[in-house]
């Protein structure tokens, strides 16, 4: 784990963290450090290098795979927001909303007013029919 990382994982990370929903890269970097190391210590000290390396590239590896099915990986941090019932606020989610919303907004004026005249409406519909 270097300085670098820990550094900007808790300044900058912050903000991507927040924004995106992500891990950070640096974040992911200092788990995957960390994860090495772990592995290191645990192999012990007769593990040969090849070894360590094979079981550090796995757990990486490993890692990576976890987030990606989670989408958290920071490869897939998107242009927007992620928040907790919709996902990633993305531009095509954002327009199916809006036109839900007007969907809606049109289904409620058309039952608002046809509430409102209803009267008016029915005599204009009379008047009608006698003309005929």
């Amino acid at each position: 784990m270097s300085l670098y990382d820990s550094l900007l994982s808790n300044t900058v990370g912050v903000a991507f963290r927040a924004y995106t929903g992500n891990v950070d890269p640096w974040t992911l970097q200092q788990q995957k450090d960390d994860a090495a190391a772990a592995i290191k210590q645990a192999l012990g000290p007769n593990a040969t290098p090849e070894e360590i390396a094979a079981a550090q590239s796995q757990v990486e590896s490993e890692i990576d795979t976890t987030l990606k099915r989670a989408d958290a990986h920071p490869d897939q941090a998107s242009l927007g927001p992620r928040l907790p019932i919709i996902g990633v606020l993305d531009l095509p989610k954002i327009q199916k909303l809006v036109d839900g919303a007007l969907i809606v907004l049109a289904v409620g004026a058309v039952l608002y007013f046809g509430v409102l005249y209803h009267k008016t409406i029915r005599r204009q519909i009379e008047k009608l029919k006698k003309g005929r």
